[in-house]
């Protein structure tokens, strides 16, 4: 089941969180919850079953995702590098990059995740100075530097 054909979402206004539920927004580090959502929205808060494969390795995406729950693995090939979960992150940042993905990224588990634009990533990164390196900082650089660039996921 593709993405497209799993998304559930809504816009994402909420304001009041358990500290629990607020992990996965350290990728942002000490920028506000509602700050990443005006600057980077439209946010969608999406549910997706296990199976759906999130990104497809050789396509484009133009997507970067929170996960808020749940876990998904990253796949080379046929070769399964790692598995990433709650707090981690993945997709586009840059929406200039026509590259496509390196890898694919298929749910293991009922995921929870935060969807962003790349334009609205970007548009965050340039009201934020250090948006973009907080992100990268979260990005892995094993096993993946082996692969060609770009890809981006955290764990």
């Amino acid at each position: 089941m593709s993405l497209s054909r799993a998304i559930r979402g809504r816009s994402v206004h909420e304001t009041v969180r358990t500290p629990a539920q607020a992990e996965p927004m350290q990728v942002f580090g000490s920028i506000r919850s509602l700050d990443v959502r005006s600057l980077a929205g439209p946010v969608l808060d999406v549910n997706v079953s296990a199976g759906v494969r999130l990104m497809h390795e050789g396509q484009a995406i133009g997507t970067f995702f929170v996960i808020r729950s749940g876990s998904a693995e990253l796949w080379h090939g046929d070769r399964r590098l790692r598995t990433i979960g709650t707090g981690d992150c993945f997709g586009e940042i840059d929406p200039a990059s026509s590259e496509p993905q390196r890898v694919s990224v298929i749910a293991t588990s009922p995921m929870r995740l935060l969807t962003f634009s790349a334009f609205g990533i970007d548009r965050l990164c340039a009201a934020i100075p250090d948006a973009r390196e907080r992100i990268l900082a979260f990005l892995p650089e094993e096993p993946l530097d082996a692969l060609p660039s770009p890809v981006y996921a955290a764990g």
